[in-house]
């Protein structure tokens, strides 16, 4: 299993997604009920300039990785994740698609906390610099982080698609 990837994240991009952490109006937020200060935003459920920004940019990353036929994730698609002093993703797997097409993720890490804040896959933490990426099957594999320690914020860009399986397993990943 290969979850550390070899593309950091395009410096425009990054700037993009951290100018709307900052500035953007809270009604976009959703704070998250499981674990405390943590909360995202699901870029694909609103009109805004930086979500075509960001389904363009989740099409030009799949595709390095030899992924073109994908469907949109619909519950969370290409999100935000912003996590606070003690804020952690909690333990999880999420849904297939209703076909049967794995649920993938392609996370950056756009800012990464003093302390903490690594993902956990299968049990396996894995320390992610700043501005690097991880793959996340997120259907098949339990998944979480560790809790952010310190002042600075953990900003997560999470590309989200369903992937079909046969795809996947031909895909340059793993």
């Amino acid at each position: 299993m290969i979850v550390n990837l070899p593309i950091v994240i395009d410096p425009t991009i990054k700037d993009y997604v951290v100018n709307f952490v900052y500035t953007s109006e809270p009604k976009f937020w959703i704070i998250n009920p499981v674990g405390k200060n943590r909360k995202f935003c699901a870029l694909n459920k609103h009109d805004l300039p930086i979500t075509k920004v960001i389904k363009e940019y989740n099409k030009y990353v799949f595709s390095q990785f030899s992924i073109v036929r994908q469907i949109d994730e619909e519950r969370f698609g290409n999100f935000i994740g912003y996590n606070t002093s003690g804020g952690f993703v909690h333990s999880h797997t999420d849904h297939l698609s209703s076909d049967g097409w794995e649920h993938v993720r392609i996370n950056f890490l756009v800012s990464k906390p003093l302390q903490g804040g690594n993902p956990i896959i299968d049990d396996k933490e894995y320390n992610i610099m700043e501005d690097n990426s991880w793959l996340n099957i997120a259907s098949k594999w339990v998944h979480s982080s560790t809790p952010v320690v310190g002042d600075k914020p953990r900003i997560v860009l999470s590309l989200g698609a369903y992937v079909n399986p046969s795809e996947l397993n031909e895909a340059k990943i793993y």
